[in-house]
Order: C-alpha cells, then structure tokens, then sequence
C-alpha cells in the first residue's frame, strides 16, 4: 500500500465511529440496566448495537433507546445445548459486526460475550459483574457458575464490578486478579435517578391510596423488596429473617414484595406458599414503576 492511500485509510478510520456491542441475556435487563446509557455512548461518537434475546421487553427498548438490535436466545439457567449453539451464533455476530469494543454482564451474557468476542478477536472486552449467582447454587451449579465466571474474567480486558462489595467478594473468590477490576465512582449499576425518588406531593399522593389498597395500617412498618422472587435474590433468607426474627420484634410489621416468582431458580415451595398465604407479606408482583412503593 502507497504512502497516499495508507493516509486516506487511516482518515477513513477516524472519521467511522467505533463500533460497540452491549449483550445481556434477556430484554428487560436491556430495558432497565442499559437504560441511558445507550443514548449516552452514541453521544460520545460510538456506533452502539444491543444482542439480547427476544421478549415483550424488547420493544420498549427499542422506543426508549432507537438502537439497532440483534435478538439471540439465551437462557439464563445452564444448557449446555442451548448455550454452545448461542455462543456459535453470537461468533458468527461479532464476525459480521467486527465491533472495536464488547461489553457484555449478566452470568450468561458475561460468560458467552466474552468467549465469542475473544473468539472473534475483538480488541477491547469488558465484563460488567453485576452478582455472584454462584453462592446461592447448589454444589454443582456453583461449582460450573464459579468456572463460568472465572473463564468471563480471564477473557476480558476489564472486569467493571458494580459495588466496591462485589469486588472484594470476587477477589476473595478470586475469580479475577484485583488490577484487572475497577468500580465506577462509589458503585453502582445504572446509575439512580435521584429526582425519581425525591419526597414531593406527587409521590406522596400516589403512597397514601396505596398504602390503603394494600391494607397496610398507617402506623404498620414496612420491609419492601423489589426483584425477581428467587433464591439466587436471597427470598428464602428475607422470608426466614421475616418470620423467624422481624414479627417477634415487631408484630405489626408488614413485608412488601414486588415482582414475581419464576419457574427458574425456585425458592421452595413451603417458603413461596407461607409468602403467599400470611397476611402480613403483601405481594404485589411486577409493577413498571416502583418510586410510589418506596
């Protein structure tokens, strides 16, 4: 290559935007967590592109966030079926993409970002550690969750924990060594809106008819969780912690949850029916809004 046209190539380079691909296994993690940060990133010049997998979710992010999508089905359970025919079509995506950049989070999007974006020899690879499920697995789960995550770190260039917690219970475990991890600013996943949350009348109007429909006393103290209702959130231990300690202290306590209970990952079936049935734990599944419950 002469010297003029090795020139223009390299101001073609600059002037394309650097390619970036953003994997998370399911939609509503790309809804919520990726939220902001799209519109963001294209802000700073990047050409952003999201691999999640399909779901009712999707098409809210798509209006939120106008950004272009590839939908590949991931689970978030293993399946090692499932899971080799995934990482061979996220290969082939990355392939076809050549992104400069990968950041993938999620157990399961962490751990097949990373191998297909190594695989396809992306330059820069970011894992974004935002839990451990390996400590509320069983024996074999955790032993292949704590591999998994060990293989993510070891192929990625930077390991962004969201919480200075986080990042010493992963050093601690040493699923990675502590120059390869970094915590941005004081810890955080996306971010808070504080204004969401601010007290002003307008939440506090919403409160009160809450409050009243769900039939909690006014002077009733309240234990919220928001999540999804599984062990690996820890439900079987905010239950037993309910029950077993809050109630005596304090019996006119009242345990707020808000979410659902799902097939994978079951908290077990006495504590989801005591849940359930005690009408002291109000449960009031997945709601879009969660600021008036606070």
């Amino acid at each position: 290559m002469d010297a003029g046209l090795q020139k223009a190539s390299a101001e073609l380079e600059e002037t394309v935007p650097q390619r970036l691909v953003l994997v998370v296994t399911h939609p509503m993690t790309a809804r919520y967590l990726l939220r902001g940060q799209v519109g963001f990133l294209r802000r700073q010049g990047l050409d952003v592109w999201t691999v999640t997998s399909p779901g009712p979710d999707l098409d809210r992010f798509l209006e939120a966030e106008a950004v272009p999508v590839v939908t590949l089905p991931m689970h978030r359970r293993i399946r090692p079926l499932a899971d080799l025919a995934a990482l061979l079509r996220l290969y082939r995506i990355l392939r076809r993409l050549r992104p400069r950049l990968i950041n993938a989070s999620t157990p399961k999007a962490g751990m097949l970002g990373m191998i297909a974006g190594w695989m396809a020899g992306v330059p820069i690879r970011v894992y974004t550690l935002r839990g451990l499920p390996m400590e509320t697995a069983s024996p074999p789960g955790r032993l292949l969750l704590g591999l998994a995550e060990r293989l993510a770190a070891a192929l990625a260039h930077r390991v962004v924990c969201v919480g200075p917690s986080l990042r010493r219970r992963c050093l601690e475990l040493r699923i990675t060594p502590p120059a390869k991890t970094i915590v941005l600013g004081s810890g955080t996943s996306n971010g808070i809106d504080l204004e969401r949350f601010a007290p002003r009348a307008q939440l506090a109007s919403a409160a009160e008819p809450l409050r009243r429909r769900l039939a909690i006393p006014n002077d009733a103290p309240v234990v919220g969780f928001v999540g999804r209702l599984t062990r690996d959130k820890g439900v079987e231990d905010l239950a037993a912690a309910f029950f077993e300690r809050l109630v005596v202290r304090i019996p006119g306590c009242r345990l707020l949850l808000l979410g659902t209970f799902e097939k994978d990952d079951r908290v077990p079936a006495s504590t989801r029916r005591r849940l359930e049935n005690d009408r002291r734990v109000v449960t009031v599944g997945f709601v879009p809004d969660p600021a008036p419950y606070y």
